[in-house]
């Protein structure tokens, strides 16, 4: 029987927003999560992202509410959206395929 290398899953980080832009780095890993409070608009940028990498996003409003998240260029959200209302929660799957990023709505509440 062969030895199985087992890894930590992966963490999961709060991104920020300066000057109005959240900025993922994935450093070319193939999953990773974030989560991010919108305390005002905000522009999502993703470094890094390879072809086949997937990504998890927990988006809360805080307690005002109203905030946008604009996703990076080249993104297909289909019917999903990021909810506005006080304190609402958002979770965003994506996957890449070396050109587009796939959003998907994962939950809500």
């Amino acid at each position: 029987m062969a030895d199985t290398i087992r890894t930590a899953p992966p963490l999961v980080v709060p991104l920020t927003i300066v000057d109005g832009v959240a900025t993922w780095s994935t450093d070319g890993a193939h999953e990773s999560e974030r989560t991010l409070t919108l305390d005002a608009d905000a522009s999502l940028v993703i470094l890094d992202a390879v072809a086949g990498a997937q990504g998890y996003l927990e988006v809360s409003q805080d307690d005002i509410g109203g905030r946008a998240l604009t996703l990076p260029p080249g993104s297909v959200f289909g019917q999903a959206r990021v909810h506005t209302d006080p304190r609402r929660k958002t979770a965003l799957a994506w996957m890449f395929d070396g050109l587009v990023f796939r959003y998907m709505l994962a939950w809500e509440a």
